[in-house]
């Protein structure tokens, strides 16, 4: 094959691709398309490299900016913008199947909710977000301590993916604080302020909890 032909069929991939809703599509859509063109795939999973990495470096950016802000509002609207990038997969299957769980959530069929999560957890068993709407899922319907000891498990192994979701720490803190466990639930509220220092509520918890526990050694 001609370098000419190559160049047109490349052109012919990119059209079929650039052409389809990938964000209306069913799975079963998604994976036909995919399944009848090798080619197609191959670049779909090139463009999904290169959105990782630009997605990992706005990620750095927004970091580096809230480690050199003190001031509660900046860094607010900073750890938003942070938490919006996390909430992103560059699976389409994956976003589709937590925005189902969402729904099911919210018109109470526990069941449906939970089970999408786990396929959502399933699908991307790297992407820390799905960790943790599985772990707030399960705080939202818990029906006992089992129900808490699966999400800390959830947001534990989210901060194994990346132990910067302050988000995460602030919620396990909680947990354990719940659980009676304040040492725990101490260190996670101080490893949540090396992120959002000025944070008000933060600052509260750490600062209750400490002298709790000053208090006890004396």
């Amino acid at each position: 094959m001609t370098s000419r032909h190559l160049q047109l069929k490349f052109l012919l991939i990119c059209a079929v691709f650039n052409s389809v809703n990938f964000s209306n599509a069913s799975a079963e859509v998604k994976e036909e398309i995919f399944d009848r063109s090798p080619e197609l795939k191959d670049q779909g999973e090139f463009v999904a490299r290169h959105k990782i990495a630009d997605s990992q470096d706005q990620t750095a950016r927004l970091f580096k900016r809230l480690a050199q802000t003190s001031e509660a509002r900046e860094q607010s609207l900073l750890a938003s913008a942070i938490l919006k990038h996390w909430s992103q997969s560059n699976s389409d299957t994956a976003m589709l199947l937590l925005s189902r769980s969402n729904h099911a959530a919210k018109i109470g069929e526990k069941d449906l909710a939970r089970k999408l999560a786990d396929d959502v957890v399933s699908l991307e068993p790297q992407w820390s977000e799905a960790l943790i709407y599985r772990a707030r899922l399960q705080l939202a319907q818990s029906d006992g301590q089992g129900d808490l000891k699966a999400a800390i498990a959830d947001l534990e192994t989210a901060l194994g993916l990346e132990p910067r979701r302050f988000d995460a720490l602030e919620l396990l803190g909680r947990l354990y604080e719940s659980l009676g466990d304040q040492r725990k639930a101490l260190e996670a509220y101080q490893k949540a302020l090396t992120f959002l220092s000025a944070n008000p509520e933060l600052q509260a918890q750490e600062r209750r909890l400490r002298l709790s526990l000053e208090q006890e050694k004396h």
